[in-house]
């Protein structure tokens, strides 16, 4: 997540405490999606697209196109 905190993509909106040592974070969107964020979650989600692609690569796929990214 170090890339996407780096480019600075989202903004801390608010932090929910659930008073139990959890700690909810709420962020915004304020830099709109890249290819190279795209690419970073096919990364960080390889293992899960090699059991289901479906749900993951093609998904990836068709949002690439959409976006023409």
């Amino acid at each position: 997540m170090e890339y996407l905190y780096l480019d600075r993509k989202f903004r801390l909106v608010k932090k929910f405490d659930m008073g139990d040592g959890y700690v909810i974070l709420a962020y915004e969107r304020v830099k709109p999606v890249d290819i190279q964020e795209v690419n970073f979650y096919r990364e960080a989600l390889d293992e899960e697209n090699k059991q289901y692609p479906s749900l993951y690569e093609d998904v990836f796929e068709a949002f690439v196109a959409n976006k023409q990214l």
